[in-house]
């Protein structure tokens, strides 16, 4: 009798995970006022600086804030977020005023859709949750510093789960002092931006004769 031997062929899955990093640059900036000693042509509320080339985040002559947004595209199911940080660069700031260190507090923005041309202190989104950070820009000399970035990996990785389409941050000071930047209309080296680290489950198929 004759025999036949049989192959079997089986398929043996390997994953390997592939890092990679992303820069999102902010697609809108703004600057919106509660107040100031200069006035703003308006009722400072109810103003319109959104396409203006500079920000004045300040507590100090004036009360105002800047709204950041970046643009955050789904990730593929078989990646996940292993780190995420809000990167001010140094080209971005001008200048700071007051007394004592010149401190950016880094809040969360709801969520809620806004638009350069149009958003003001009176319509501008909520903040939500606890503070993100904070970012030090100056020292009590009023000398600019580098700063570094700030962590915000959970913040991202929130908004996404919520199926939110932007990641949006409000910066402010209170304490006695005014930081002016760039805004991203002086050019694209101004504009604040996020690095986000990622990892992607790559699933290869290769034969394995038994």
């Amino acid at each position: 009798m004759m025999k036949h031997s049989l192959v079997l062929i089986a398929v043996c899955i390997i994953g390997a995970a592939i890092a990679d990093t992303i820069q999102i640059k902010t697609n809108k900036d703004a600057q919106v006022t509660r107040s100031s000693y200069g006035g703003c042509g308006v009722p400072c509320p109810d103003a319109k600086q959104g396409t203006a080339t500079t920000i004045n985040i300040g507590s100090y002559h004036l009360s105002s804030s800047g709204l950041f947004g970046y643009f955050l595209a789904p990730l593929n199911k078989d990646c996940s977020i292993t780190k995420a940080e809000l990167v001010f660069p140094k080209d971005a700031f001008i200048s700071s005023a007051g007394s004592g260190q010149a401190i950016l507090q880094i809040s969360k923005l709801d969520g809620s859709n806004w638009t350069e041309d149009s958003v003001t202190y009176n319509t501008k989104p909520s903040t939500v949750g606890p503070q993100l950070g904070t970012i030090v820009i100056g020292d009590q000399l009023n000398v600019n510093l580098i700063p570094g970035p700030l962590d915000v990996t959970g913040a991202v990785i929130t908004s996404l789960n919520q199926g939110e389409q932007e990641f949006g941050v409000e910066a402010s000071t209170s304490n006695g002092n005014s930081v002016f930047l760039n805004s991203r209309e002086k050019g694209e080296e101004h504009a604040t931006f996020l690095n986000i680290q990622f990892e992607c489950q790559q699933v290869t198929a290769s034969p394995v004769e038994n």
